[in-house]
């Protein structure tokens, strides 16, 4: 919402108003991500009442797999053995008509992203230098590695104690809308106020439900794996040693 003090006193004057519906898009985005990969309409409406509208690709994805710290029998990776364990684990499980198209990526949350940078900035390599010195895309196995805030909600996180990262083709995760975006007015005369309502209809959907690949791990791993990538590494230095055959006496 939006005073009529505000409108009159603020220097934007009757610019403000469209600054402030450009910021409400913006966070209409956020919110759209969120529900995009977090929707359940198992989830009640007192819980999250976003969430519970419709599901998202997360809960429509058919393969999901979990790290050992989370299933320790069962789980498909460990994070002990490195950032791009996850990586590998994700590509393993997705079928193998998935496996080589170009428009594989994979969402992780900030943790994910920067220990996976961190990995890359140790090599000594022009890569490892690059991803030093700039702020560059990340791939693994030519599979960008994107960071989305969505996933560093820590309210979805907090529904079932686990940190997400999903891989998929871009063609196969979709966001369909029924209904054009709106903004309608409702101006409060007596309290000098206007208020900004946007109106859509979408519903978040997967071509194949298949085609996708959720993976999870526990709160205290996603820390874990930020922590250790930061460690510097340990160089253990190698002497060569040589033995002949001669024999000398003091």
């Amino acid at each position: 919402s939006l005073t009529d003090d505000e409108l009159e006193e603020n220097i934007e004057r009757q610019t403000l108003q469209q600054t402030v519906l450009s910021e409400m898009g913006y966070k209409m985005g956020l919110d759209n991500a969120y529900w995009n990969f977090f929707g359940d309409t198992t989830i009640s409406s007192t819980t999250d009442s976003l969430l519970c509208a419709g599901d998202g690709w997360i809960k429509r994805a058919t393969n999901k797999i979990k790290s050992k710290g989370l299933d320790k029998s069962k789980g498909a990776f460990d994070v002990n053995d490195g950032v791009d364990s996850i990586f590998d684990a994700m590509k393993n499980t997705l079928p193998a008509e998935f496996k080589n198209t170009q428009q594989l990526v994979c969402f992780v949350p900030y943790e994910v992203e920067d220990a996976y940078r961190n990995y890359v900035i140790k090599r000594e390599t022009p890569l490892g230098d690059s991803n030093l010195s700039a702020w560059n895309g990340l791939t693994y196995k030519n599979i960008p590695i994107i960071h989305s805030p969505a996933l560093d909600d820590t309210s979805a996180q907090a529904i079932d104690n686990t940190a997400t990262c999903l891989l998929s083709s871009t063609t196969n995760l979709e966001y369909n809308i029924f209904k054009d975006i709106t903004v309608e007015l409702d101006r409060d005369a007596p309290n000098e106020r206007n208020d900004f309502i946007f109106r859509y209809k979408a519903l978040p959907s997967l071509q194949r439900n298949d085609g996708t690949v959720v993976a999870k791990i526990s709160l205290d791993e996603l820390a874990d794996i930020q922590a250790s990538s930061k460690k510097k590494p340990v160089y253990v230095e190698q002497v060569k040693t040589e033995t002949g055959s001669g024999s000398s006496s003091p």
